[in-house]
């Protein structure tokens, strides 16, 4: 009997990977991602907040959701090559790398993520800015090449229900602090008028 019921619980399991190894074979081969917002400002007044990996750390979702988490910059930032590596209790372990960088128009970067036992997986960041008129269309995304794992991932949890919520999140950030920005400018250059008092000598009208 104990040898007729250790057959069946391997049994059980071969067939519990089996199914596994089919639905990891089964898979979509890449996926991406998007959003987009419309911000009030031309995209050279946008590019530095999203070819800056400290100030995408400002405006970005991640940070609210660990505040804790420690973090490092390699290189020089917004420069390509620039590295930006982060560890903590609710995020995680990775890294961020610019790759690509057209002032005013795109940015692309790498992503790291440090996933226990499966180890790294990769996606490339994208950040496009659309001119129109005096506003930007911000298209942010993120994208990249489903292995086994990855495959896998994508039957017991959905990319797009996880990080379109937290791409929204960001981009009303990143509008929030880009026009904030443009409301101050506006008014320190705004000429100012003083008013005063002063005496003058008795005068008769007609």
């Amino acid at each position: 009997r104990t040898m007729r019921a250790l057959k069946t619980i391997l049994i059980i399991l071969l067939a519990l990977v089996a199914i596994l190894v089919i639905l990891g074979l089964m898979g979509p081969n890449d996926y991406r991602v998007e959003r987009s917002a419309v911000i009030n400002g031309t995209p050279d007044k946008i590019s530095p907040w999203v070819s800056s990996l400290t100030r995408m750390k400002d405006w970005g979702p991640w940070q609210a959701m660990d505040k804790d988490q420690v973090g490092s910059m390699e290189g020089t930032d917004g420069t390509v090559g620039a590295i930006w590596k982060w560890e903590g209790d609710t995020v995680g372990k990775g890294m961020q790398e610019i790759t690509a960088l057209e002032p005013g128009k795109s940015v692309r970067t790498k992503l790291t993520f440090s996933v226990p036992v499966i180890g790294d997986m990769v996606s490339t960041a994208t950040m496009d800015l659309e001119p129109k008129g005096d506003s930007t269309r911000v298209i942010w995304g993120m994208e990249g090449e489903n292995g086994f794992w990855g495959k896998l991932m994508s039957k017991f949890s959905d990319r797009e229900a996880m990080l379109g919520p937290m791409f929204e999140t960001g981009l009303a950030n990143l509008k929030g602090m880009v026009e904030a920005e443009a409301t101050a400018a506006k008014e320190k250059s705004a000429p100012s008028m003083e008013i005063a008092s002063m005496d003058r000598p008795a005068t008769l009208y007609f």
